[in-house]
């Protein structure tokens, strides 16, 4: 049995002429949790010609894994110029009986796809990531149409889950009950993180107070959006240095803000304690990092299940989260705060790095959960996920 993996996810043909992945995340590591199931993987997805070099970790595609490619659009107004032909070629699309359909929304992609796939009666299963209600709250994206996007991607998204005969979920509750699946649909839930279990073979870190030595933070995120809050983490880090607090972040993630931040942490007078290292490749490169910060640092707007925390918690580190999406799933509620809420940041900072005891416990805390998130845990669940798929398409 083939699969068919429809996702927002953006990909660039290099000058060798293979498929990359953005920033490795859709690398051929998350299709092996697939192809453990299925024998060929279609990605359908935007594919950009480009001439940059990208490293070899990021690679997206192989023998067993190929893509479906539409034309190559970045935000809405490149979207509505290439609706039409967009809209052309996923009514087009044609997969026999032998083919299992999973669509990763919420997202422009999925939802013309999936509206296509209902007019055929083709069943079609969704990976829910995100949740556009809380993408397109006020203060989230500066848009004058955020607030029409947010409505309608919050139907859409009901529509698109409502009608699927399989849900998978990135996290427990908050996207479940926002967004059910209908009764007869076989429903789950499991991250979309990737943690080997060699992983846990480390014990946990331990932090020491530090008396003259810099402490590290840590955060990650893309800034290709204001998502991660990364305004907020550097009004914090001010109001932190101008009360003689020694510190110094980490932040990895690239995107259009980067620029933005880096002139706004020259503003506040903080570049020399902020380093924004831009996109490095995932796994072994970025526990390194981790391992060698103090404490993370997450005060996302708006978020699914976030898979830098759980790396995060995956080495000990103790973390500090705002109260959105799954993260009150993964963290305690001495470890949260209100999104934007430079003040609380700062109060839960202080609290946390004056205390070792509370580092410590914190951290121990987060790597016993963290296995909860391991690769063994959560491929028998996907592979389930993946089965009952293929029943539900046989019928």
């Amino acid at each position: 049995m083939d699969l068919v993996f429809v996702t927002e996810a953006r990909f660039h043909r290099s000058v060798d002429g293979k498929v990359y992945s953005q920033n490795g995340s859709y690398g051929l590591s998350l299709w092996e949790r697939y192809l453990s199931v299925f024998d060929k993987i279609s990605v359908l997805a935007r594919v950009e010609n480009t001439n940059k070099d990208f490293p070899k970790e990021y690679i997206a595609e192989s023998e067993k894994v190929s893509f479906i490619e539409i034309p190559y659009f970045v935000g809405p107004l490149e979207y509505l110029k290439k609706r039409n032909t967009v809209n052309k070629v996923l009514k087009n699309l044609a997969f026999n009986d032998e083919t299992v359909i999973i669509c990763r929304v919420p997202g422009k992609i999925g939802t013309i796809f999936t509206k296509h796939l209902r007019m055929k009666n083709r069943p079609y299963a969704v990976e829910v990531v995100g949740d556009p209600w809380d993408v397109f709250a006020p203060g989230t994206i500066k848009h004058f149409l955020s607030p029409i996007f947010r409505i309608q991607g919050y139907l859409n998204l009901k529509k698109t889950v409502a009608h699927a005969s399989a849900t998978l979920y990135v996290n427990k509750n908050q996207l479940k009950s926002r967004y059910p699946s209908n009764k007869e649909a076989y429903t789950t839930n499991a991250s979309n993180v990737f943690i080997p279990d060699s992983s846990f073979n480390d014990p946990p870190k331990k932090f020491r107070k530090k008396e003259k030595e810099l402490i590290k933070l840590i955060a990650i995120g893309s800034l290709a959006q204001m998502y991660k809050a990364p305004d907020i983490v550097l009004k914090t880090l001010k109001e932190l240095k101008t009360k003689r607090y020694k510190l110094h972040l980490t932040w990895l993630g690239d995107g259009i803000y980067k620029k933005p931040m880096l002139e706004l942490a020259n503003s506040l007078g903080i570049s020399n304690i902020v380093d924004f290292k831009g996109n490095i490749p995932t796994g072994e490169p970025v526990r390194k990092e981790l391992k060698e910060a103090d404490l993370f640092i997450h005060v996302s707007r708006t978020e699914g299940l976030p898979r830098a925390m759980v790396e995060a918690m995956s080495v000990g580190l103790p973390c500090i989260g705002t109260k959105v999406g799954g993260i009150p799933e993964l963290l305690e509620e001495k470890a949260l705060i209100k999104p934007d809420d430079v003040e609380g940041l700062l109060i839960k900072i202080v609290e946390f790095i004056s205390n070792p005891e509370l580092m410590n416990s914190q951290g121990l805390r987060n790597y016993k959960e963290a296995k909860e998130y391991s690769d063994s845990v959560l491929r028998n669940r996907r592979q389930e996920f993946c089965r009952e798929i293929i029943k539900r398409s046989a019928k």
